[in-house]
């Protein structure tokens, strides 16, 4: 409920499957009784697809805090203020309000008083003025007979946990001093960057191989901690939250005669990049070879299948944990489809896939399928406003989704 009155209140409707409803209000506990209404036969309310504003397009789908976002998609209105000209009227639907999960998303510069960019009814740029750090459910509000947006599946991903979300954001780190110390512990570490945002849905942990290095300050540009003792056992990787290693060198290889578990490696000169999901495409006027190296942890335990889609020579190796010397190869160019593979959802799990072609265009895209699942979306204060309709069919055809890796 948004405002009550003596004679009037009025209030947000939930997430309801397309269909006519009743409405009924209590008040002090007490239930109404439709033949108290004064118009009985109107107290309904319809919900429909086709009144839902629709947002198909998140660009960019991760990023820094304090960023602009562009959306794209079908928003039942071109108007965010009544000042604007042909806005004030009252059966004009205005765009009343977009989330970035429980935060506002701002349209207006407050420096000049101007939209970010020219605002009409299929796309919009907005600020997303807040310093947290996590994933989030993009989605707004529009006015009049519409409501909450829709949006697309497929700008939907699923965390390690199991949450589905449209738009993440993350920290930077700019250096850390010292970078020596006792095998002891007891040093204490300086960590330099931007949106080091501590809340109790996501607290900030610093872990050096594993060990835990206990904070001793922090805001929002640097954090100091003091580091525990070193396990014997030193190990050369390690896990993070920002999806795969992209990198990528001259030179083909030909892929179609490599062993079961030992690829090639990227040089010490190769280009190197992230990306947020298990895909990659690019144009390259020369032979080129491609890695896609980093950690899957699936959100689930059950069997996955495994899909490599490409025209290049490629092959894809995945580990029997989160030791990269476990790996073997699960599918190629040649046999790009894997039998069932049962993953645990409390294991972090090595992946490396390697491309090459002799240029032009390259693609390389994993998938993985998994025959069933479970997904928990994490509560805000406006939680209740952010739940999404998924539909699950009955088919047995194989549906293959994009992973996003940790």
């Amino acid at each position: 409920i948004e405002k009550v009155t003596d004679t009037q209140l009025t209030c947000y409707t939930p997430a309801l499957p397309p269909g006519q409803y009743i409405v009924r209000v209590y008040v002090e506990g007490n239930l109404i009784d439709l033949s108290q209404h004064t118009y009985p036969n109107s107290a309904t309310f319809r919900s429909t697809q086709s009144n839902a504003p629709r947002i198909t397009q998140i660009l960019p789908q991760a990023g820094l805090p304090q960023r602009l976002i562009r959306l794209y998609g079908y928003f039942k209105s071109k108007c965010y203020l009544r000042e604007f000209d042909g806005c004030s009227g009252s059966d004009v639907p205005v765009i009343s309000r977009i989330y970035v999960g429980g935060q506002l998303c701002n349209l207006i510069d407050p420096d000049g008083g101007v939209y970010y960019s020219n605002l009409n009814s299929t796309q919009l740029t907005c600020r997303f003025e807040s310093n947290e750090v996590g994933i989030f459910n993009v989605t707004m509000l529009v006015t009049n007979e519409y409501g909450r947006s829709s949006v697309d599946a497929s700008l939907f991903r699923m965390s390690s946990t199991g949450q589905l979300y449209n738009f993440e954001t993350y920290a930077v780190i700019a250096n850390i001093s010292s970078s020596n110390g006792s095998v002891e512990g007891g040093t204490i570490l300086t960590i330099n960057g931007n949106y080091f945002c501590a809340s109790n849905r996501y607290p900030l942990i610093v872990n050096i191989d594993d060990q835990p290095c206990t904070i001793l300050s922090s805001n929002l540009t640097t954090i100091q901690c003091q580091t525990s003792a070193m396990p014997a056992n030193n190990r050369s990787y390690f896990h993070g939250g920002r999806g795969l290693h992209v990198y990528y060198q001259s030179g083909f290889i030909d892929l179609n005669n490599l062993g079961n578990s030992s690829p090639p490696l990227p040089g010490i000169n190769a280009t190197r990049m992230w990306i947020h999901e298990a895909s990659f495409s690019s144009q390259f006027p020369s032979p080129t070879t491609v890695w896609l190296i980093g950690f899957l942890r699936v959100p689930i335990t059950t069997k996955f299948i495994f899909r490599l889609e490409t025209g290049s020579y490629a092959a894809l190796y995945l580990s029997t944990d989160e030791n990269p010397d476990n790996k073997i190869k699960i599918v190629s160019n040649l046999f790009p489809e894997s039998s069932g593979i049962l993953l645990q959802n409390d294991t972090n799990y090595y992946i490396l896939c390697i491309g090459s072609n002799y240029g032009g265009a390259f693609s390389l895209n994993i998938k993985a399928a998994m025959r069933q699942y479970k997904s928990s979306t994490p509560s805000s204060s406006l939680g209740t406003h952010e739940i999404q309709q998924i539909t699950v069919g009955a088919n047995a055809t194989s549906e293959y989704q994009v992973i996003a890796c940790i």
